[in-house]
């Protein structure tokens, strides 16, 4: 299913980012890490600090469909599905993109650029197919003129990654319980902790039992519950934080990790969110950017 995201509980960014990031940073947590994934969850995002996440909008009713991240300066990633005619979530070919925008709910809120999308390219093995969980559900947005804002890093093959490792989900799900009956599902981008999990762990009987597909990862928040910030093509993220101080961070110095291409319904105990894995599009991206004005 497209993830519908319906809440996400709220806390201070310096001190649960700075924590988690005193003990990780590509390595083991420790246990004052693991004591504080379990009782934190998400927190609004500084004004400027993730100018490369995009709200990936319906053009005419400008209506939040998906999340979308800049890659590039003239391309944006995101959800096959999201931008496939015949898909019932798509944007469509030529969405409106919106980068850094901080409320996907109000398209008149602030942003760093807002651009209709020149052509999208989707995977040639996502196309036969078409299942949402594929390792090629993927798809490159590319816009009309050069961006202004600095695209994160794309984490390449020579990184390892760990299940338990603490990394960050940025998402435009809302803050508190979920919205009230009749209030919009989308609001204002924030940022969920969530810890790695490996494909072969995650397809195990105790989590998503053999549905999802090989080189495919997943991750899971600290209510250990389905995300409800994230949504399809929302990024997992290591943030750069110097100091242990996420807001002085660099958006040029984060990585990205995973791109979300599905999940359970927001809540739903035990069910963690699915991604693809960065490390292993590389190749794909350096060679649809080729046709573009630049490469990766």
């Amino acid at each position: 299913m497209h993830k519908k995201p319906l809440g996400a509980r709220h806390t201070s960014v310096r001190f649960w980012l700075g924590a988690v990031f005193a003990s990780v940073a590509f390595s083991s947590a420790s246990d004052t890490a693991d004591t504080l994934f379990e009782t934190q969850g998400s927190s609004p995002v500084v004004q400027g600090r993730l100018p490369y996440v995009a709200s990936i909008e319906r053009p005419g009713s400008r209506e939040h469909v998906c999340t979308g991240i800049l890659i590039s300066p003239w391309h944006v990633l995101t959800a096959a599905h999201c931008v496939d005619p015949e898909s019932p979530y798509s944007a469509a070919q030529r969405p409106v993109v919106r980068l850094g925008a901080m409320d996907a709910d109000n398209p008149h809120s602030e942003a760093a650029e807002v651009m209709m999308a020149e052509h999208s390219t989707i995977h040639s093995h996502w196309i036969p197919h078409k299942k949402q969980r594929s390792q090629f559900n993927i798809a490159l947005l590319k816009l009309p003129q050069k961006s202004k804002q600095p695209p994160p890093q794309i984490l390449s093959d020579e990184f390892q990654l760990s299940t338990g490792q603490k990394l960050i989900a940025a998402g435009y799900g809302p803050s508190g319980d979920g919205p009230a009956l009749g209030d919009s599902i989308f609001g204002e981008m924030r940022l969920e902790l969530q810890e790695f999990i490996d494909g072969k762990r995650c397809n195990g009987k105790m989590l998503w039992d053999g549905s999802i597909e090989d080189n495919t990862i997943c991750a899971l928040n600290s209510d250990r519950k389905a995300s409800c910030v994230v949504d399809s093509g929302a990024p997992l993220l290591l943030l750069d934080a110097p100091g242990y101080d996420i807001e002085s961070g660099s958006p040029a110095f984060d990585f990205l990790i995973g791109l979300n291409i599905d999940g359970a319904p927001c809540g739903v105990p035990g069910k963690p969110d699915v991604y693809l894995d960065m490390r292993l599009h590389g190749e794909w991206l350096r060679q649809m950017s080729r046709e573009g004005h630049d490469e990766l």
